[in-house]
C-alpha cells in the first residue's frame, strides 16, 4: 500500500527503507492512512498491495515521494531478506531467481533483466526515466532525505523524532548474510554496468559507499530544523 499523509503520498518501493519511513512519520505525529488500488485477486495473491504504485492510485493532489538505494545493496538486501524470510513462489521474481547462493541469484537476475533488476523495479514506481514523482530520496541518507521530502510537501512534524527512529529490516547487515552476499570484482562490475542508468541518474558511483553529496533532487536546498 501507499502511505497517505495530509499533504503528501509516500510510494513504497521494495527494499528501500519503506518500513522505517512508515514508523518514522507516524512517530513524528503525522496522521497517515494506508491506501491501495482497487485490489484484484492476483494482487492479493502476489502480495502487491503493500507496494502500490502512483500510477495505480491516480492521486495528483499530493506531493509524491519515494526512496531508492544503490543497486549493489539492492541485490544484497533482497537476497538476504529472502534467505531469512523464505522465497515467495507466488512472485515471478522469486520463482526465477531463487537460490541459496548470492552470485547465482544475481546472475539469474541479470540474465532476466540485462538492463538491471533495480532499474526494472524502480521504473515500475518512478517511470522509465525515474522522474514521475516529485521527490526521490536515497536510502543512504534516509532520515535527512525524508525530512527534506516532508518539508517540501509542507507537512508538520517533529524532526528530532524522525532522526531518532531506529533502523528496521537490516537482514543484509546481519553477520551471516553479510559474509554470504559479498561481491567478487567481476560480479560487482557486471551489476554496475547493467545498472548504469540508475547509478548515473541518482548520483551513485561503482561502490555502495560512493555517493555524490548532491542528490538528484531539488530538495537538497531545503533547510530542515
Amino acid at each position: 500500500m501507499a502511505l497517505l499523509l495530509p499533504r503528501s503520498l509516500f510510494i513504497h518501493i521494495p527494499k528501500t527503507g519503506g518500513s522505517w519511513v512508515r514508523e518514522a512519520v507516524r512517530s513524528a505525529g503525522i496522521l497517515t492512512d494506508e491506501i491501495a488500488a482497487i485490489p484484484t485477486e492476483r494482487m492479493i495473491r502476489r502480495g502487491q498491495l503493500f507496494h502500490t504504485t502512483s500510477k495505480e492510485l491516480h492521486i495528483q493532489d499530493r506531493f509524491r515521494f519515494a526512496f531508492v538505494r544503490h543497486p549493489l545493496s539492492f541485490y544484497q538486501s533482497y537476497w538476504a531478506y529472502r534467505m531469512v524470510r523464505g522465497w515467495d513462489l507466488t512472485l515471478d521474481m522469486d520463482r526465477k531467481f531463487q537460490s541459496d547462493n548470492f552470485e547465482t541469484f544475481v546472475r539469474a537476475a541479470l540474465a532476466d533483466a540485462p538492463g538491471g533488476l533495480a532499474a526494472r523495479v524502480y521504473a515500475r514506481y518512478l517511470g522509465e526515466d525515474f522522474s514521475m514523482l516529485d521527490f526521490v530520496g536515497r536510502m543512504e541518507n534516509l532520515a535527512e532525505d525524508l525530512l527534506r521530502a516532508l518539508s517540501l510537501a509542507g507537512e508538520t512534524f517533529d524532526a528530532e523524532v524522525i532522526r531518532a527512529t531506529p533502523e528496521k529490516n537490516v537482514s543484509s547487515r546481519l553477520s551471516e548474510w553479510a559474509d554470504r552476499c559479498r561481491y567478487s570484482p567481476q560480479l560487482r562490475s557486471d551489476v554496475c554496468n547493467a545498472e548504469r542508468a540508475v547509478i548515473e541518474h541518482f548520483g551513485y558511483g561503482d561502490d555502495v559507499m560512493d555517493v555524490v553529496p548532491v542528490a538528484a533532487s531539488p530538495a537538497q536546498a531545503i533547510s530542515v530544523p
